[in-house]
């Protein structure tokens, strides 16, 4: 089992607070409750998602690396969708997730759930 540091701490406190939402390093920085330093932040960021507590990745025309916190129950194993203009996420529900996947596998191709990610506009974006 990990030793629970003060930062470790500070950070999954963070990322339980903001459920379906992605942040950089920097923006996380800005936003915890108590100031630690950046490198901290980042080699916490790179144990917790070795360990499969958050998910990595960089937004459709951005350069920057974003985090998403997926070590609740709801966010393993299940599509997910972000808009490109407020950065949230949301889940697609599992029937029809499980359609896309039928769809894709008839074509020869599986999804790893756990990595991918629909991009486009969400509905309040849209409007």
């Amino acid at each position: 089992m990990e030793y629970q540091t003060k930062q470790r701490k500070l950070l999954l406190d963070f990322f339980n607070s903001h459920i379906d939402q992605k942040f950089t390093a920097k923006m996380i920085l800005k936003n915890l409750a108590e100031p630690i330093s950046l490198s901290a932040v980042y080699r916490n960021l790179t144990k917790l998602e070795r360990e499969g507590f958050l998910k990595r990745f960089s937004s459709v025309g951005d350069s920057e690396i974003f985090y998403q916190y997926i070590n609740l129950k709801s966010c393993k194993n299940v599509l997910h969708m972000s808009c490109t203009n407020c950065k949230k996420s949301f889940h697609i529900h599992s029937d029809e997730a499980k359609q896309i996947e039928k769809v894709l596998e008839k074509e020869h191709f599986s999804i790893d759930n756990n990595k991918t990610i629909i991009y486009g506009l969400c509905e309040h974006c849209k409007n």
